[in-house]
């Protein structure tokens, strides 16, 4: 992970491969003490695990994605669940036919690079556990 750009309240942070995404950006969260935020994000994956909500049954269903894949959009928020900074990202994700899939991002492991960019907001974003939806929803 390199910080490629860190200026007042905005981050562009480039990933090499091999490195786990979300981990790192959390780290980097925790690291500069950043509690609320919007992320965005473009690069390449080679290890993926994208997820959809059933509200029904309160379970996250996981697809593992073992091929290479663009990241053709990575969108999301960051705010404190329990007290760390934790991201809540969706994401569109392209293969060489161009077929695409799309989630809830769990887990991404950069197949060549990947760049993402943090706009911290002001205050704290802060997640409670809502026993309705079986989620931590921004309170």
């Amino acid at each position: 992970m390199q910080v490629i750009y860190n200026k007042g309240k905005q981050h562009l942070i480039r990933f090499d491969l091999g490195e786990e995404v979300l981990n790192l950006l959390e780290k980097y969260c925790l690291d500069h003490n950043i509690n609320s935020g919007i992320i965005s994000g473009i690069g390449a994956v080679s290890d993926l695990t994208i997820s959809w909500y059933n509200l029904d049954e309160k379970k996250y269903h996981d697809h593992e994605l073992k091929k290479k894949l663009e990241i053709a959009s990575f969108t999301g928020n960051i705010s404190l669940k329990e007290g760390k900074p934790y991201i809540h990202a969706h994401g569109s994700f392209s293969d060489f036919e161009l077929h695409s899939r799309s989630g809830h991002v769990k887990k991404m492991i950069v197949s060549t690079t990947a760049e993402f960019y943090i706009q911290e907001l002001e205050g704290d974003l802060k997640r409670s556990f809502s026993a309705e939806t079986g989620l931590y929803l921004l309170s």
